[in-house]
């Protein structure tokens, strides 16, 4: 089964997006940021579902994916932002972010960015 961490401050949409995610078969531990660094060390997730912002706890958490694929064992990980700059966008490529939705998306958006990273059909494995 393909575990999703999920990071969100915002409560409201942490559910939604949860509920997106889960629909797809996928075990899914939503966080807020503050949260979310300790567990990607503990839970090893497969795919990592989060807003792109320009703080501390995120570019820290980009750090650890990134050392995470030095040893091999990175996951995916979908950005998602409100109105995404080009700096957002270029700045998730250099921590090694290959995928970015500009929000609102819908369930359809997501599966295809989940296809996309291959993870889908893991789902059922």
């Amino acid at each position: 089964m393909v575990r999703c961490l999920l990071i969100e401050n915002d409560a409201n949409e942490r559910q939604k997006l949860s509920t997106m995610v889960a629909a797809f078969g996928f075990e899914c531990e939503a966080l807020s940021a503050e949260k979310a660094a300790s567990s990607l060390m503990e839970n090893a997730p497969d795919l990592i579902l989060m807003e792109a912002r320009d703080d501390a706890g995120s570019r820290e958490l980009l750090r650890l994916v990134q050392y995470r694929s030095e040893t091999g064992s990175a996951p995916v990980v979908i950005l998602y932002a409100e109105k995404p700059s080009l700096e957002d966008v270029g700045l998730a490529v250099v921590a090694g972010v290959a995928h970015f939705l500009a929000k609102p998306f819908d369930a359809e958006l997501l599966r295809f960015k989940i296809e996309q990273a291959g993870l889908l059909h893991r789902s059922a494995a």
